[in-house]
């Protein structure tokens, strides 16, 4: 891409994806410690747990596709 303008504007864009993306993984992990047992540091609910787990693992692998974006960006 030749237009610099773009580019710039391609760059804050998929920065800001990227620090959105880092504050859902910090709303995850919070979900994930309201689900602890303070007693016995147990899940109160497996299936939740399951769920959120699946929704962490998706939302770190948007996290590396963002990471190989940015990469594939600089090398333009």
């Amino acid at each position: 891409m030749v237009n610099q303008k773009d580019m710039k504007a391609i760059e804050n864009q998929i920065e800001l994806l990227k620090n959105n993306n880092q504050k859902t993984l910090e709303y995850l992990s919070a979900l994930e410690l309201l689900l602890v047992d303070d007693n016995n540091s147990k899940s109160k609910d497996v299936v939740l747990s399951k769920e959120l787990d699946y929704l962490h693992s998706k939302v770190n692998s948007l996290s590396k596709d963002i990471d190989t974006f940015m990469n594939t960006l600089s090398d333009i």
